[in-house]
């Protein structure tokens, strides 16, 4: 069954702010939040499903990205879970996914295709200061080499991505590399005049 809420993604490099703005959407829009990688985490640490729990425990110790028929059926589950905990948020941010095409394409055959994809581009600089400066659960052990290697294969992968959803007519490409405040107000700016934004917001 395919999540009756609107799917939007959220793309961008490691420290662009795909988490941090995400949460603000919701505080001031019906909208919900699901970060991929915060999900990955929980279930890592908390999921019963032992078997699950060991194949993106053992992909993720080789740096690997967990692959799409593994990653989209938790996704999937996790899109239904949330509208019936969050209902009357009409939207479902997705961050952190997908990666690659191969995710892609996982998700829209399988679950559902995205009626807006957001871009928050940010230099690598800028991007990597924040990385190295922010204290998250669970990435304690986020350095420079960590960085590196997240950000050459963001390189490697998201160009294809981008490009797709900007053919497609999907995405939305916001500059997020000044503060807090400013990166806020271009995305609010930038969401305005987008008409299927405003077209589900307000549905």
């Amino acid at each position: 069954m395919a999540p009756q809420n609107p799917v939007i993604f959220v793309l961008g490099p490691p420290g662009a702010g795909k988490s941090t703005l995400s949460a603000r959407l919701t505080e001031k829009f019906p909208v919900q939040h699901i970060s991929a990688g915060d999900l990955i985490r929980r279930i890592v640490k908390n999921s019963t499903a032992q078997v699950k729990a060991g194949t993106i425990t053992s992909m993720l110790s080789k740096q690997e990205l967990i692959h799409a028929k593994v990653l989209v059926p938790i996704l999937k589950n996790e899109l239904e879970d949330s509208e019936s905990r969050e209902q009357g948020r009409r939207v479902i941010l997705v961050d952190g996914f997908p990666r690659r095409l191969a995710q892609q394409r996982e998700f829209e055959e399988k679950v559902t295709e995205p009626i807006l994809v957001l871009f928050f581009n940010c230099p690598k600089e800028i991007a990597k200061q924040r990385y190295l400066t922010r204290k998250l659960e669970g990435r304690e052990a986020d350095d420079e080499a960590k960085f590196e290697k997240r950000y050459d294969k963001y390189l490697q992968d998201n160009t294809d991505l981008v490009r797709e959803y900007r053919e497609r007519g999907l995405l939305l490409e916001v500059d997020t590399s000044k503060g807090a405040s400013e990166s806020w107000e271009r995305l609010c700016y930038s969401l305005e005049k987008d008409i299927k934004w405003m077209n589900v917001i307000h549905s």
